[in-house]
């Protein structure tokens, strides 16, 4: 009996906890931007001492208004995706794990565990369809 769409949600749950993906829905950029312009107004107005100020200050900036913006990729899957995003996460992830004969969570996890390359490429389908379908960008 093939796994059902809940149960290849699950398991991509799974794996996106054990690996402890951890993302943000586009604001690593805007956080550069203000430790890029602390750092370039400082800069300009203190010298050298200025830079280092500046930056420290803009980093700050940034992380304060940066609080709260990343989230698990667990909880993006759980909570933020539509009944629509799941079924395609669950049909793409349905091709990798396809040929598996398993027919409950706990299986096809085990057998991910013991392959790494079919672990390799559940996980780099699962990290694809976020990024480009749901907008997710990784933190490294």
């Amino acid at each position: 009996m093939p796994l059902s769409q809940r149960d290849i949600i699950r398991v991509c749950e799974i794996l996106a906890e054990q690996e402890q993906l951890e993302c943000t829905v586009r604001h690593s950029l805007v956080g550069a931007c203000y430790a890029f312009g602390g750092a370039l107004l400082g800069g300009i107005l203190g010298g050298p001492v200025g830079l280092g100020v500046g930056s420290a200050a803009g980093g700050a900036l940034a992380a304060y208004k940066g609080h709260g913006k990343f989230k698990s990729a667990v909880y993006v899957i759980m909570y933020e995706m539509t009944e629509r995003d799941r079924q395609r996460l669950a049909d793409a992830m349905g091709e990798v794990i396809r040929n598996i004969d398993a027919s409950d969570v706990i299986t096809v996890i085990t057998l991910l565990n013991t392959n790494a390359v079919l672990r390799n490429s559940a996980i780099e389908v699962l990290k694809r369809f976020l990024t480009n379908d749901v907008g997710v960008k990784f933190v490294q």
